[in-house]
């Protein structure tokens, strides 16, 4: 595997950057902000079990990060398996090199937080599978392997419904966990497409699925929330997602999806 890393003036730029931002989620933990970091979980040191529900991935990706176009790649051919679900949080911290990330947001930043730990900062293109096992986005066999180790928690379980009206739509449904956790809900949008202009992935047409548009979160229970999809989005392109993760180590414990694609039914 081929490891690359910003050079030290890009790192940084990349560190004050996300030092002077105001999200409301500082963190004390040190963040070294790399592409394709070195270290990666040992997605192959639990014994396997057997799947319980679909499995959330999450992938952290910038169209600034010239190591993360495979991994997007790859997250469309894992959303093909319907064990799996995948969500695209793209980073911000990679918009002042060169290319703005035309889906971006310091919002989903400030999630790849969660999981960062004192041995190991953020970078791109990083998978988080279950909430609990982290690896590099492109590790095919990687990814695979820790879907396949992953498990729902028994006890918890999410309903979900799913109502549009105009570019509103309204996510209602309960969620119960054996201990303390909270319920996340998603909307993602499918089967875009970006002309990237310039930065490390100058001239490069990629498409972009299950990018991650809103989110909200909620104390588990009855919970309705309001999504706001893009403008002009095709019913079709966009689905929603409601997991249970742990406060306490950030496990998903379940988690249901809705949408109009017939494969996720």
């Amino acid at each position: 595997m081929v490891t690359r890393r910003k050079d030290s003036a890009a790192l940084a730029t990349v560190t004050e950057a996300l030092r002077q931002r105001t999200w409301g989620m500082r963190t004390a933990l040190p963040l070294a902000l790399v592409c394709l970091a070195a270290c990666t979980g040992d997605a192959r040191a639990t014994p396997p079990v057997q799947i319980a529900g679909p499995v959330v991935i999450e992938l952290f990706t910038s169209q600034g990060c010239s190591s993360c176009p495979p991994a997007d790649r790859l997250l469309h051919e894992l959303g093909e398996d319907p064990r799996v679900l995948p969500l695209a949080f793209h980073v911000d911290y990679w918009d002042d090199l060169g290319w703005r990330d035309t889906f971006s947001s310091p919002r989903w930043s400030a999630r790849q937080l969660r999981y960062t730990s004192p041995w190991r900062g953020s970078y791109t293109p990083q998978l988080v599978v279950g909430g609990t096992r982290d690896l590099v986005g492109s590790d095919a066999d990687g990814a695979r392997a820790a879907i396949e180790r992953a498990t729902a928690s028994a006890g918890a379980k999410v309903e979900l419904r799913v109502e549009r009206r105009g570019e509103r739509i309204v996510a209602s449904g309960t969620a119960a966990a054996p201990g303390d956790a909270r319920v996340v809900v998603v909307l993602y949008q499918r089967g875009l497409e970006t002309t990237i202009e310039r930065g490390e992935n100058a001239g490069l047409k990629q498409r972009y699925d299950y990018v991650v548009r809103d989110l909200v979160e909620r104390p588990v229970g009855a919970f309705t929330v309001e999504l706001t999809a893009p403008r002009g989005a095709p019913a079709s392109s966009l689905g929603v997602v409601a997991f249970v993760q742990a406060t306490r180590d950030n496990a998903i414990l379940t988690a249901r999806r809705e949408s109009q694609d017939p494969r996720s039914r």
